[in-house]
């Protein structure tokens, strides 16, 4: 949930929060104003009736047609002056409505009487409902002047938050800007925008300054390696080394290939860590591997390895060219390297994966670790380890997952769009 709608939900929720508790206290204080002033009604009331008694004013004992005044004898009961809530029968509204009631003692002539005076306040209702619409309506146009008016402030306020979160989507950590994030007219944004374009800037320094160095440190490892193969080379052609001797010159050959090897591949890692192969298109990997498998027919020959196929549905990937062959391959290779002798090869197209099974040893370690760099099983002695971790690092730069299973010794790989 976006903050800008967060923070209207809880203000919307605190100002009717505001307006509930306004409205429950002024119908209170409205109902209390109201029974007070038709009280003080009722005893100038109640002293026109005593009046009106003690001048024999009126025949008792009395009870008026519209129900407002009974004065009945006490009869000996005790009669005290209190006022109460209760409901007379309205002619007009052919219903009973509220009001307000006095009772108070009275003695004419020697003899008590109880005076019962009662006030209808279906007027004062009309008031305290009248003056609750008018709340609602007055809370209904404040909340909608208020939602629009955030509205268009939020818009303004986060307007400079919202071009700096595109601006950073937008970084790439290998594109050299001098440009930087927007100035903000907000003093927070702008102070924000003023250290993130630093830290940028810092990035893309730092990310040269390390892809220059592996390039160099790369090329400059190469050029003494390839003077030692050289020698090393020159050594094995000479016919006067004993065989122990030359045993030991094909061993540092074979080490200081493994370093050259080794040292490319690394580089190449990083440079698909760092998404330096920007280019894209689609590639039906299917394809793909069905003319790599053709050139590889006779080295499975060799080890009679059957290679079983059904690539008839393409599997399309946008894709770097370059990081498709190298996936390809990686997987084949890896398919054949650690396979047995008179095994099998089974790849499998679908609309949405790319499956390869290969017969082989049993995995002995643990298969999460299978696509981690230098994660070997150490049956072959040229293997890097480095293999399936590139094939996995072209799976994260081209939206493909890769899973890998292994049952009753036939390794299972499967390549999925995401």
């Amino acid at each position: 949930m976006k903050l800008q709608t967060k923070i209207n939900r809880r203000f919307i929720t605190l100002l009717l929060l505001v307006f509930v508790v306004a409205g429950c206290g002024l119908y209170f204080i409205l109902t209390a104003v109201i029974d007070f002033n038709i009280d003080e009604i009722l005893s100038n009331r109640a002293e026109t009736v005593q009046s009106s008694l003690h001048q024999n004013k009126i025949a008792l004992p009395f009870h008026s047609p519209d129900q407002t005044i009974d004065i009945q004898p006490s009869n000996g009961q005790n009669v005290e002056r209190q006022f109460s809530d209760t409901t007379i029968y309205a002619a007009s509204e052919k219903s009973m409505v509220p009001a307000r009631k006095l009772v108070f003692p009275d003695r004419v002539n020697g003899k008590t009487y109880k005076v019962t005076l009662v006030l209808s306040h279906l007027e004062a209702d009309d008031f305290v409902g009248l003056a609750f619409w008018f709340m609602l309506g007055t809370f209904v146009l404040i909340i909608l002047a208020l939602y629009f008016l955030n509205r268009k402030l939020s818009a303004t306020i986060w307007n400079p938050f919202y071009r700096t979160l595109k601006e950073l989507k937008d970084f790439k950590v290998d594109q050299i800007t001098e440009k930087g994030l927007p100035s903000s007219t907000i003093d927070e944004f702008d102070q924000m925008n003023k250290e993130l374009s630093q830290m940028m800037r810092k990035m893309t320094d730092d990310y040269a300054n390390l892809k220059k160095f592996s390039e160099n440190a790369s090329h400059e490892m190469q050029t003494p390696l390839a003077v030692v193969k050289s020698k090393l080379e020159t050594l094995l052609t000479d016919r006067s080394l004993s065989e122990d001797h030359r045993k030991q010159v094909q061993t540092a050959y074979d080490a200081a290939s493994r370093v050259s090897k080794l040292g490319q591949t690394l580089l190449l890692l990083s440079k698909i860590e760092n998404n330096q192969f920007v280019e894209k298109r689609s590639i039906d990997l299917s394809a793909l591997v069905a003319e790599r498998l053709d050139e590889l027919v006779e080295l499975l020959a060799m080890r009679n390895i059957e290679l079983v196929r059904d690539l008839q549905i393409p599997f399309v990937v946008n894709m770097n060219p370059l990081l498709a062959d190298l996936l390809v391959t990686n997987l084949l290779g890896n398919a054949i390297k650690h396979n047995v002798d008179d095994g099998f090869i089974r790849v499998t197209s679908q609309d949405s994966q790319l499956i390869l099974k290969n017969t082989g040893k049993v995995l002995q370690g643990d298969p999460r670790n299978l696509f981690s760099r230098f994660a070997k099983e150490g049956v072959t002695k040229d293997s890097s380890g480095l293999g399936l971790s590139i094939v996995a690092e072209i799976c994260k730069v081209s939206s493909l997952s890769i899973d890998y299973t292994c049952l009753e010794g036939v390794h299972c790989l499967t390549l999925t769009l995401r």
